[in-house]
């Protein structure tokens, strides 16, 4: 009977870990802005706008045209990139 016991409260114990682990509230937006020719684009800036929540933020692409946003609060995204000289 106990041993019974101790088997629930230990499955309990690991759904309620399992259930807490799966519940994010943020993430990582990441990419690599390229041209058309297919070269990267140093120094563009990069925007994410939230229109549900008004959340905004700007990061400029490093020497690899890498960008990133990290611990964005979840949610959908409009993306901006901007560089003078591009359309």
């Amino acid at each position: 009977m106990v041993r019974s016991g101790l088997f629930r409260l230990l499955f309990f114990a690991a759904v309620c870990a399992a259930a807490a682990l799966a519940q994010y509230t943020n993430a990582t937006i990441s990419g690599v802005v390229y041209d058309p020719g297919g070269a990267v684009v140093e120094g563009a800036n990069v925007t994410i706008r939230n229109a549900e929540t008004g959340y905004s933020k700007t990061v400029q692409t490093g020497a690899d045209g890498a960008f990133l946003f990290p611990a964005t609060p979840v949610g959908s995204y409009q993306l901006i990139v901007e560089k003078p000289g591009f359309a």
